[in-house]
């Protein structure tokens, strides 16, 4: 796992996580984290949705949502 909540914990009160995924997959990746996320107390952030424009994989210069995929 990447995101460490005991790192975020001793340091920060706050952390910030950004993840891109492919446009058919935004509705289902938003609800898990919704309701994962959920505490119903104040402070449980809020899901910005934004587009991004251009994917390029920085070794081999692919471009496009292909790179995505690990």
């Amino acid at each position: 796992m990447l995101f460490r909540s005991d790192f975020v914990n001793r340091y920060s009160k706050m952390a910030k996580i950004e993840l891109v995924c492919a446009d058919k997959d935004v509705d289902q990746v938003v609800n898990i984290i919704q309701k994962s996320g959920c505490t119903h107390q104040q402070g449980d952030g809020i899901l910005f949705v934004t587009p991004v424009e251009r994917a390029v994989k920085i070794r081999t210069g692919d471009e496009g949502e292909h790179v995505l995929q690990v």
